[in-house]
């Protein structure tokens, strides 16, 4: 067995093969530190875990892919080092695109798939990939700003207000001052990828849950995704943005841990 190339957080139990393995992928210019709640949630009921850092995230070492489909070769080649055949794969945004395209391209190593504030492809305005690239504090500003809910703004959600914003912006800042680039090489993956004939070759129990003030990835992309998986579950959370592992720490973790002993079982 090669030594894994991908840092990973265990939720505060190490992995020791002899339980259902979840693996976790953060979406574009974030880390394996915003499934903190969900990690901790989900080892501490019977499952070892692996959220991911992503090539050029984190502590992975870069550069960061410039293709969904390379980002899930990244993954499975890591799982591969760990000797782990077989797999839950959860993702949000971009990472949910990966996680689609692994459950597609290698559905005999996913039991199951989440998809967390999905599309199956996502429409990125110009003007922020060129942020990206150019000008990507302000991007970020502007990323963590439409992330959120406005309830989430006024204290109506489990984490209000600054301490929200706050925890995704620094991840942002700080993803963007260690690895410079990874952002606007993240949109412009997540840009030109199109999952639209993958979804059709999931087998995996699928469910996929949106947040119904989501400005990013608004529900019906949601809806769409779930539609064109067979048998796939929607989940809509109700005054809820984009960072639902941030937003909704407790209510995503209920549901993912809900869902993946289901179809475990």
């Amino acid at each position: 067995m090669t030594t894994p190339r991908l840092h990973a957080a265990t939720g505060g139990h190490q992995p020791s093969g002899g339980r259902p393995t979840v693996v976790l992928v953060h979406g574009a210019g974030g880390n394996r530190t915003q499934w903190g709640t969900q990690a901790r949630h989900l080892a501490a009921r019977g499952f070892d875990v692996l959220a991911i850092d992503l090539p050029g995230h984190g502590n992975s070492p870069g550069p960061a892919c410039t293709e969904i489909g390379s980002y899930g070769e990244a993954v499975l080649a890591d799982l591969d080092a760990r000797g782990i055949d077989r797999v839950a794969v959860a993702g949000h945004s971009m990472g949910a695109m990966i996680a689609l395209w692994i459950a597609a391209t290698a559905s005999d190593r996913v039991s199951h798939l989440g998809l967390i504030g999905a599309g199956l492809a996502l429409a990125v305005n110009p003007a922020l990939l060129n942020g990206t690239r150019d000008e990507p504090l302000v991007a970020a500003e502007a990323i963590v700003d439409w992330g959120h809910s406005s309830a989430s703004h006024i204290g109506a959600s489990e984490t209000p207000g600054l301490w929200m914003d706050g925890i995704d912006l620094a991840v942002f800042r700080a993803e963007i001052v260690a690895h410079p680039g990874s952002l606007h090489a993240d949109f412009a993956a997540t840009a030109a990828f199109d999952g639209t004939d993958l979804a059709q070759s999931v087998s995996a129990p699928t469910v996929v849950i949106s947040g119904q003030r989501d400005l990013m990835t608004p529900p019906k992309l949601g809806k769409a995704a779930a539609a064109a998986i067979d048998g796939a579950t929607y989940i809509e959370f109700a005054d809820a943005g984009h960072m639902l592992m941030t937003e909704r720490p407790l209510e995503l973790s209920k549901a993912l841990h809900s869902f993946f002993s289901r179809a475990a079982g």
